[in-house]
């Protein structure tokens, strides 16, 4: 894989970042979209290589929904 070790952390902190920026912005929004996430993540990196090297996040997210009837107004 092409790249240092400073590249891929420098590219892990950038996509954690991306991921925190998603997991909050859901959850600080709750009134708004009607569900909320679970308040446990954990986020293991990914370094796969392809044609291209892929680096980011795996999340298990799981989703509250206050009431089913807004289950179709997830916006994922």
């Amino acid at each position: 894989m092409p790249g240092t070790e400073t590249d891929y952390t420098q590219k892990l902190s950038d996509m954690l970042r991306v991921a925190e920026d998603f997991y909050t912005y859901f959850n600080h929004n709750e009134q708004a979209y009607g569900f909320y996430f679970d308040d446990i993540v954990n986020a293991e990196p990914v370094i796969l290589k392809f044609e291209d090297v892929v680096i980011g996040y795996k999340m298990p997210i799981v989703v509250h929904i206050k009431m089913l009837n807004d289950e179709e107004n997830i916006p994922i």
